[in-house]
């Protein structure tokens, strides 16, 4: 009866510690990917896949007079967000709203509710044109009055289209988290 103990002991010790290790690796790489977020600024190739994804899945139409001003994307874990900032017609502006959503005039309630802290001064996805840069940074800390149309897919992800008219940009911004 001891022998057949002994083998179920050793024959679970052989299967769990192999498991914990796995786990263990597996535990480390999350944490370590809380800690280092992916952050991506000005990829052509992502920018690409972005702009098909916002066609086909919102039906925003990007016209050919736009110009890239900024573009940028961040991940973490499993929490994402892209920032696209381009130069537009005003006549256009009806083709960047999202489907099933309008065109609404609102004032950034909590200073940061467009999520631009990642695109101010010092972060690594910073606009670089520092007349954009103070255009979409005043949000956080001087909100006034925007043209922005809300497209919610839950209530954790949303797609803001925010219109600057006095400049003719559009921010097209997707997140969750």
């Amino acid at each position: 009866m001891m022998k057949w103990l002994k083998r179920i002991v050793i024959g679970l010790l052989i299967v769990l510690i192999p498991l914990a290790i796995v786990l263990f690796f597996i535990a480390g790489s999350l944490f370590d990917v809380t800690r280092n977020p992916e952050r991506i600024k000005n990829d052509k190739q992502i920018e690409a896949q972005f702009k098909d994804r916002i066609k086909e899945k919102y039906g925003i139409k990007l016209g050919t007079n736009t110009k890239t001003e900024h573009f940028s994307h961040y991940t973490i874990v499993e929490e994402f967000g892209y920032d696209l900032i381009f130069s537009a017609k005003k006549e256009d502006f009806d083709l960047y709203i999202p489907k099933g959503s309008s065109i609404e005039l609102i004032t950034p309630r909590t200073g940061n509710e467009f999520h631009a802290k990642f695109l101010c001064d010092g972060e690594e996805l910073e606009i670089d044109d520092q007349g954009i840069r103070k255009q979409v940074c005043d949000l956080i800390s001087h909100p006034y009055q925007l043209p922005v149309a809300i497209h919610r897919v839950r209530s954790d992800w949303a797609v803001f289209v925010v219109f600057f008219p006095e400049t003719n940009l559009v921010w097209i911004k997707e997140f969750e988290g």
